[in-house]
């Protein structure tokens, strides 16, 4: 029993980084319950905020992933977006040359 207690007392002075057991009985006995109880519920209640940040932008990225997948994929994106300067940029010389100073905006 007694090495029982021996390994006890050396895990916990151990685990609290103390040179020995009337070290970390000290420490224990300065803590302040109460408080700690009130970090441990603002933690416990971070974490939870966080873990449904979390979800909300996993589901934010499901959906991108799925509507890039509908369109063909990042490719067919690229292919969107030079379509559409290709189509800005005819918009621009049409309206310049037809003496406007100013080129149109095309969404």
């Amino acid at each position: 029993m007694q090495s029982a207690v021996t390994e006890l007392e050396y895990r916990l002075s151990s685990e609290l980084a103390v040179d020995d057991i009337i070290h970390a009985r000290s420490l224990l006995e300065s803590l302040d319950l109460d408080r700690l109880a009130i970090e441990m519920v603002e933690g416990e209640r971070r974490l939870a905020d966080l873990g449904e940040l979390l979800q909300q932008q996993l589901a934010r990225r499901t959906r991108a992933t799925d509507k890039l997948d509908a369109i063909g994929g990042d490719s067919a994106v690229a292919r969107v977006s030079v379509v559409a300067t290709g189509l800005r940029n005819n918009a621009n010389v049409i309206q310049l040359s037809k003496g406007s100073p100013e080129p149109i905006d095309v969404p």
